[in-house]
């Protein structure tokens, strides 16, 4: 599905994906992290640059952060698929939400993914 969706259709679906990790349910939780993460891919990185790789972002680390291991390691796996839209903006985020994490080596893994992938923290 690389590519698949044009920047509009992707954007139109990433509001349900994105609220989908709030659910009461740990399996539809989980199955919205697999989703963010194969949707980083099915538009052109160009398309989601910007606030689409943003508010995925954002959202992903807070769940990163979730008391359930399992979820913590599907939302950080996600994560990391954002790496390739937009390197600098992840390298930002992760620094940015180390000190909030209850493990903030995870942090340092996505940033240390996003510096290879030639993001800079001094991009706007």
């Amino acid at each position: 599905l690389a590519g698949a969706l044009d920047g509009e259709v992707a954007r139109s679906l990433q509001a349900d994906l994105v609220k989908r990790l709030d659910d009461a349910d740990d399996g539809v939780r989980l199955r919205a992290c697999a989703l963010i993460a194969a949707f980083s891919r099915c538009a052109p990185p160009a398309e989601l640059k910007g606030a689409p790789c943003q508010w995925s972002v954002d959202a992903l680390l807070v769940h990163a952060d979730d008391p359930d291991p399992t979820i913590a390691a599907a939302a950080a796996a996600a994560a990391e698929q954002w790496v390739a839209v937009d390197p600098s903006y992840v390298l930002r985020a992760a620094r940015d939400n180390r000190a909030k994490h209850r493990a903030p080596d995870m942090c340092d893994r996505l940033a240390a993914l996003a510096r290879a992938a030639g993001g800079s923290s001094d991009s706007a």
